[in-house]
């Protein structure tokens, strides 16, 4: 009967006051460090980056990486002091990431377990320092550290008892080894993120799948490729830019441009801008929907707001010849082209408007055209 009374009382406890949550105590006695005692012990200075090999890490270069990358390495044979970095541990890390639960430890740490997105196994463990651990202050990512304990703090509060999460995150920071002590997460080969340096909510980024052609490198086949700029603004006055990006139209006309900030559903006025085009904007604000977006320019004039593209062939083209860029194709541009052509500018040139590597009369052709026509850009509100 006593032992019966002794179940339905265990039973009743919460499963924590049963079995251990973690059992991750280093062993030995902590270091000091300026005469203050640290807040770890096992290859602390290492953990923390304030080892004097700390000067081996490139922290400008952050290299994109993952999990199963960092489960796959072989774990080394560690060094007996808590000083000593090895060659493996001199990368900083980008990891996106699943994150699966996280405590606050007795060193101080926030002990953080994160999974490859969509695994259930697939995991490693990450840390968090405390900014105000002994020696930690006099280094250079002191604030950065700082600003991420603050960010970590204020959205989820770690206690001393685990919590689970599954928020999506990308995160930088130092690959390192540890000693195997049971801790919560540990990948097989001991290979954690010690310390992390940032960390934010994932978002996926928005794809605009673009075509558009301009006049002067469109031969009404194929166009010479070249850079634009696009620009995302908002659909309501004052039209308010929201996110540029540059990138590559192709032959075809076709480039796409990822954004970081644009909104599922939410319509944004599509705008490009080009070397010596004039800025054309969208006829209307166009939404992502699957953060995915796909517009063309080419296809009829009122794909350009105000119609304000010129047709070659079958198709129709942003105008060339707005080489000061302050909206109008006129005698200043005209200007330019004929000073470049006297001195038999060549190459990539802003003056080149045919894209043939020359500056010439035929790049003047172009521009006296358009200026006969008046062309301007034709921008919401104006």
């Amino acid at each position: 009967m006593k032992t019966f009374i002794y179940v339905l009382l265990l039973l009743s406890l919460p499963i924590s006051y049963i079995l251990p949550q973690e059992e991750e105590e280093e062993e030995g006695t902590p270091m000091m460090i300026n005469g203050v005692l640290a807040c770890g012990v096992e290859r602390w200075a290492v953990k923390t980056c304030i080892d004097a090999d700390t000067v081996n890490i490139n922290f400008n270069n952050i290299v994109p990486s993952s999990i199963a990358y960092q489960r796959s390495l072989v774990h080394p044979t560690l060094p007996s002091d808590n000083t000593t970095r090895l060659a493996v541990e001199d990368t900083v890390y980008q990891i996106t990431c699943q994150l699966v639960e996280y405590k606050y430890e007795t060193d101080q740490d926030y002990h953080v377990v994160i999974k490859t997105i969509g695994s259930a196994s697939e995991t490693m463990v990450s840390e968090i320092p405390d900014p105000t651990c002994a020696g930690i202050s006099n280094t250079s990512r002191y604030q950065e550290l700082i600003a991420l304990r603050t960010w970590f703090s204020n959205r989820y509060s770690p206690t001393s008892i685990f919590k689970s999460v599954g928020d999506t995150v990308t995160l930088t920071g130092v690959g390192f080894f540890d000693f195997a002590h049971g801790q919560t997460g540990a990948a097989p080969n001991q290979r954690e993120i010690h310390p992390i340096l940032t960390m934010s909510l994932y978002k996926p980024q928005s794809t605009l799948t673009l075509t558009a052609l301009i006049q002067g490198l469109y031969n009404e086949s194929t166009m010479t490729p070249d850079t634009i700029t696009v620009e995302l603004h908002s659909a309501s006055s004052p039209y308010a830019l929201i996110e540029s990006n540059k990138g590559i139209l192709n032959s075809a006309g076709t480039g796409t441009f990822n954004f970081n900030n644009a909104i599922n559903g939410t319509p944004y006025y599509i705008v490009v801008k080009h070397r010596n085009g004039l800025e054309t904007w969208s006829a209307t604000g166009n939404s992502f929907s699957a953060s995915a977006l796909s517009y063309d320019m080419t296809s009829l004039q009122s794909q350009a707001y105000g119609n304000n593209l010129i047709q070659k062939g079958s198709k129709w083209c942003i105008y060339s010849g707005d080489i000061t860029h302050d909206g109008l194709i006129d005698l200043s541009d005209m200007v330019v082209v004929d000073n470049d052509n006297s001195s038999a500018v060549s190459g990539y040139s802003v003056s080149d408007l045919n894209g043939d590597g020359i500056v010439d009369l035929s790049d003047l052709v172009i521009i006296d055209n358009n200026n006969a026509n008046a062309v301007s850009k034709a921008v919401p509100g104006i």
